[in-house]
């Protein structure tokens, strides 16, 4: 894998900075897979984004990385706290029914 110039390497603050020069609110920061879940062919990822002003961080449970963007982003500039968030996308039990398709 090749590496990263370090002209591109910033400590977090400054590329949050970044960001919000240019015009940008809500970004993600890192996604990680962090584990398999109980629910077939699922996979629970962590999430660090920006929203607005506010640092979140939320596990989510999806199929793929496309599927947790897409549902995180029903939830992003809308006020929500991240511990609201993470309870709703990282919740098991409220994706059984996703398995049943």
């Amino acid at each position: 894998m090749s590496r990263l110039k370090s002209k591109y390497k910033r400590d977090e603050k400054d590329l949050i900075s970044s960001m919000k020069q240019r015009g940008k609110s809500v970004f993600v920061l890192s996604i990680t897979l962090k584990e398999t879940s109980k629910i077939k062919k699922h996979q629970i990822y962590e999430c660090i984004y920006i929203d607005g002003d506010t640092k979140k961080e939320t596990n989510i449970i999806g199929k793929d990385i496309s599927d947790c963007m897409d549902k995180l982003t029903a939830y992003v500039g809308m006020g929500i706290r991240g511990i609201t968030t993470n309870h709703i996308l990282g919740n098991e039990s409220l994706f059984l029914e996703e398995d049943d398709e």
